[in-house]
């Protein structure tokens, strides 16, 4: 009987592990809001490679402290347009972030954060699309509703 048991969790514990290596960044999600990105649970997988996350993280954290002008040239568009962004993003300043979505699609990721900014109640969504690029994940893209 102890047998079976142990044979039981020894079966759980392989197929648990199998499923969290090599499923997506996202191991859970439910949505009841109108559009796909509004999701209310979310449970990232823990094994997921946070590598693309900590270059999203990086961009955002020079983005809260003032550092815009350093990171924007990463993203497309021209001198004006990232003055516009810098601009902007001065003017409406992030206070903090959280992850709600990754999607993986071979060498790139897209990420949907929620967000917070100062002297606003409600939380916003930003996204961030990173790219593996010479071994290291690097910000390709970053859009904001202000």
């Amino acid at each position: 009987m102890i047998a079976k048991i142990i044979l039981v969790i020894v079966v759980f514990v392989v197929v648990a592990s199998l499923l969290f290596t090599f499923s997506g960044p996202v191991l859970l999600s439910f949505s009841t809001g109108p559009m796909g990105g509004d999701t209310d649970f979310v449970v990232l997988n823990p094994f997921r490679d946070r590598a693309p996350e900590r270059s999203a993280e990086d961009f955002l954290e020079h983005l809260k402290t003032g550092q815009c002008d350093k990171v924007i040239g990463k993203i497309p568009g021209g001198e004006e347009y990232h003055k516009h962004v810098c601009n902007r993003e001065r003017q409406v300043t992030l206070v903090s972030w959280r992850l709600r979505k990754a999607v993986a699609e071979g060498g790139r990721v897209s990420l949907l954060y929620r967000y917070r900014c100062e002297n606003r109640p409600d939380e916003d969504r930003l996204f961030i699309w990173v790219e593996k690029m010479d071994g290291n994940w690097k910000v390709i893209d970053y859009k904001r509703g202000y």
